[in-house]
């Protein structure tokens, strides 16, 4: 269900700088699979005396990823145009045609596989304070700490609302699609939590 179904892509040919594609890209093939095989989730709580340390973190293996982006940067006609290319395209050896065509294929495919610290709280249950403030409990929390990946777009964990060209999709979204979104925000909140 789901799965990407374009061209194969082979390569650059050194010649031309033209994209090589299987059977000259007139047949498309099931090179890529947008659903994860494994789905990863960790809640951990560990306490000491009146410290509590609370970590969730999530997940995701086996799944691939159509980068729109990569495909829109990588594209070295973009220059005759006044925009920016991806310094991939510039330092590879062999050098693109400005002429190549941007067609969809398996070459802005890639794996998804991600895993990330959600959520980290350290938490201090000070108690009764001045006979005043009952339950205190004084927290920092940090969300998006850190993500593991391989990925090169903005973020794995993505699914866009817009088909690649712009149009709006009913809403359906297109799953495994990293089109423009902004990548999620590190935050950090320090609270405090009391009753009278």
């Amino acid at each position: 269900m789901q799965t990407f179904y374009t061209r194969k892509f082979l390569g650059m040919d050194k010649s031309t700088g033209f994209s090589l594609y299987q059977d000259d890209g007139a047949t498309y093939y099931e090179v890529g699979d947008p659903n994860p095989k494994t789905l990863l989730g960790i809640t951990s709580t560990f306490s000491y005396k009146k410290l509590t340390l609370t970590a969730n973190m999530y997940g995701a293996l086996g799944q691939d990823i159509y980068n729109v982006m990569q495909m829109f940067n990588l594209n070295v006609g973009h220059i005759q145009g006044g925009g920016n290319i991806s310094l991939l395209t510039f330092k590879n050896p062999i050098k693109e045609s400005f002429d190549n065509p941007l067609l969809p294929s398996s070459r802005y495919i890639m794996s998804g596989s991600y895993f990330r610290m959600a959520n980290l709280t350290l938490s201090y249950n000070a108690g009764e304070v001045l006979k005043t403030f009952k339950a205190m409990n004084i927290f920092i929390t940090g969300q998006n700490l850190f993500l593991i990946t391989k990925y090169d777009g903005f973020d794995p964990e993505t699914n866009s609302l817009t088909g690649v060209n712009g149009s709006n999709n009913t809403n359906v979204p297109s799953l495994g699609i990293d089109y423009p979104h902004y990548p999620s925000a590190r935050t950090f909140i320090i609270g405090l939590n009391f009753s009278l």
